[in-house]
């Protein structure tokens, strides 16, 4: 229930499109050109929220198609009796960032081993056991 009996939603819309259009914003000046409560004008000014721009997730460093080629990868080394550890890892995900038009960006040291958490138990780092005769 608003405070004054006057009160008008419509008032109020019209006096919320006044300050995108003004370079300096005058709370006091606006609520009495459009003839609105200056206190109610000003906290809901304070409570209006920026529209949120869409940005591109930050959960995982690497794009989903470069995660399956680094997998691959580390499938193949372990083919070859060759271990991964987390620094070969965390080099290789750096290069593929770099070749990927970002080469500012690079991941942080524990990246990796977050990295070798979320691979399933059949593709762990664990060393090959060699076959013996």
């Amino acid at each position: 229930m608003p405070k004054f009996a006057d009160f008008d939603e419509v008032r109020m819309a019209k006096a919320f499109a006044a300050p995108i259009s003004q370079k300096k914003l005058n709370i006091a000046k606006i609520a009495h050109e459009f003839d609105v409560n200056c206190a109610t004008f000003a906290s809901r000014i304070k409570k209006a929220k920026s529209p949120v721009n869409p940005k591109e997730s930050r959960k995982y460093s690497l794009r989903v198609y470069q995660e399956r080629a680094l997998i691959k990868w580390i499938e193949e080394m372990r083919g070859w009796n060759l271990p991964s550890a987390p620094a070969i890892i965390q080099s290789w995900a750096n290069r593929a960032i770099a070749r990927s038009a970002q080469p500012d960006r690079q991941i942080s040291k524990m990246w990796a081993y977050r990295f070798i958490e979320r691979l399933p138990d059949h593709r762990t780092l664990a060393p090959v056991k060699q076959k013996t005769k």
